[in-house]
């Protein structure tokens, strides 16, 4: 029943279901509510939804997935969709003011999505606040046969919103602008600093290819180059 089985559910509850038909020809009618929920994926363990109010609605081969309040990270979350009784499911998560960090670290810690962490970048540090729009949808019949790019699928966009970031020795920070994804596919539009040195980056990924424009028009170069200490080290 859309992300049902490939979570887990803690918290209280009721279900009102009339059910008909067998296991390849079901059918249906009802609702099924949380209250006081704690839930996550199994495989993204570190992505956790608490104090959940939401509700199932059961209408023959087709639910509607809806949640009243939650939070993630003590921000507040929104999560709502549909999915069916043979596997396909249509979800959109909204959350603001979320820390990058504590997503960042959601994603490189999960097991199921090997593609997703592969496309992230590497940093030593990162720090900021961010507002999530997340579409997941697909269809898989057997939690067993997921794959992303294949029978499953995100896109959305982040808004960043002043944030630091750390990458072999060189931090840049204020970053704001939008990076948006779908599928292996992004673009970003950014403005940040290295230092005092303003910058601004116009990028996209397509089919592996990247294409980007990074314009930085007064740099200072002692906000690129290492301390004296660390040359002496």
């Amino acid at each position: 029943i859309g992300p049902v089985p490939i979570m887990d559910v803690k918290g209280n509850g009721n279900i009102d279901i009339i059910v008909k038909g067998n296991r390849k020809n079901p059918h249906v009618w009802g609702s099924l509510n949380f209250r006081n929920v704690k839930t996550f994926f199994n495989e993204i363990p570190n992505l956790v939804l608490t104090d959940a109010e939401a509700v199932l609605i059961f209408d023959d081969q087709n639910a509607v997935f809806t949640t009243k309040k939650g939070l993630v990270n003590g921000k507040n979350i929104s999560i709502n969709g549909t999915c069916n009784l043979y596997g396909k499911f249509d979800f959109d998560v909204n959350t603001k003011n979320q820390e990058i960090a504590y997503l960042f670290n959601a994603i490189q810690t999960a097991t199921m999505i090997d593609d997703v962490k592969s496309m992230l970048p590497k940093l030593d540090s990162m720090g900021g606040l961010i507002d999530l729009q997340l579409k997941v949808y697909g269809a898989v019949k057997d939690i067993e046969d997921l794959a992303f790019n294949q029978n499953f699928f995100t896109k959305g966009k982040i808004n960043l919103l002043g944030n630091k970031f750390a990458m072999q020795g060189i931090e840049v920070k204020n970053t704001k602008g939008v990076l948006d994804f779908d599928g292996q596919n992004a673009s970003a539009d950014i403005t940040s600093y290295i230092g005092n040195s303003a910058l601004s980056a116009k990028a996209s990924v397509k089919n592996n290819f990247v294409d980007a424009n990074i314009n930085i028009p007064k740099l200072n170069l002692n906000d690129i180059t290492p301390d004296k200490s660390d040359l002496q080290n």
